[in-house]
């Protein structure tokens, strides 16, 4: 993990050269933000990212915010388009685009937080943005305050979570007239910090999830459709051994060969990820 800390002087751009561990290439970037004594206001931050493929894994897009006690973390496929989404006051927002580059398999990555009003004393904010079966070549920091404190941070070891993967325990499956009904269970041991989520846009009938870390665990029910951002759908926590289980039904299209979803993603932040993990677990 590479970590850079400066104090901003206003509308600061910084375009940087990623880096990870020796022989891996970055696919998670963390912008944290700590605001001093006198506070400030009308804050607004940018992580832009240029990602190119570099696994046969599926291309997902992982984002998330942290703003004093409001935190939440999304995970939606790369050809999402513009996602936006509102702190708990609404006095935030964070608007992620997902750009596709034409004739190439790569893609271009913003993410920008903006807070309108006063923000108080030693509030601590965050952007995360972390891709799989990608990795960012560059990236270019950007932010409007001069009374600010800023740490950047980027990495290796995203991952994403699909059933019946060669990691998978065992693929449960049981056939329907209008689906076929599935259930996945990956156990993966993890050397650093994870945050992560369920993927919003998985379509399942009657979609369930669970997961357990070393120190807690969580559920997670979607529906017809998992509609995050939710942040039942997050899950964050130390290393250490993870379990993740998933149930629901994938459309049956008449091939008679279930639907495998990737029903989940995580970047592997290290100690960071308390920055992101919802409070209310």
């Amino acid at each position: 993990m590479r970590v850079r800390s400066a104090a901003l002087v206003v509308l600061l751009a910084s375009s940087t050269a990623l880096s990870a561990g020796a022989g891996e290439r970055p696919d998670w970037m963390v912008l944290q933000i700590q605001v001093g004594p006198e506070g400030t206001r009308d804050l607004r931050a940018t992580v832009t990212g240029r990602a190119s493929t570099v696994e046969d894994e599926p291309a997902l897009v992982g984002f998330g915010y942290s703003y004093g006690f409001d935190r939440l973390v999304d995970v939606v496929p790369a050809g999402a388009g513009t996602i936006r989404v509102s702190t708990t006051d609404r006095a935030g927002s964070l608007e992620v685009a997902i750009a596709p580059i034409v004739r190439s398999r790569d893609l271009d990555v913003s993410a920008t937080l903006q807070v309108d009003g006063p923000i108080a004393p030693h509030t601590s904010l965050g952007i995360l943005v972390f891709v799989t079966g990608l990795s960012f070549d560059e990236s270019t920091i950007t932010v409007s305050d001069s009374a600010v404190a800023v740490t950047t941070m980027t990495g290796a070891g995203s991952s994403a979570l699909t059933a019946a993967r060669a990691t998978d325990e065992g693929l449960g499956v049981a056939a329907g007239p209008a689906a076929i009904a599935l259930s996945s269970t990956q156990t993966r041991d993890i050397p650093a910090g994870i945050v992560g989520a369920f993927v919003s846009s998985a379509f399942c009938i009657q979609c369930s999830a669970t997961w357990t870390s070393p120190t807690g665990g969580g559920a997670y029910t979607g529906g017809e459709v998992f509609r995050s951002p939710d942040a039942q759908a997050v899950f964050s926590g130390e290393p250490g051994t993870w379990r993740w289980t998933w149930r629901g039904a994938g459309v049956n299209r008449g091939s008679g060969v279930p639907v495998a979803p990737t029903f989940a993603a995580y970047a592997a932040v290290g100690d960071i990820w308390p920055l992101f993990r919802p409070l209310s677990f």
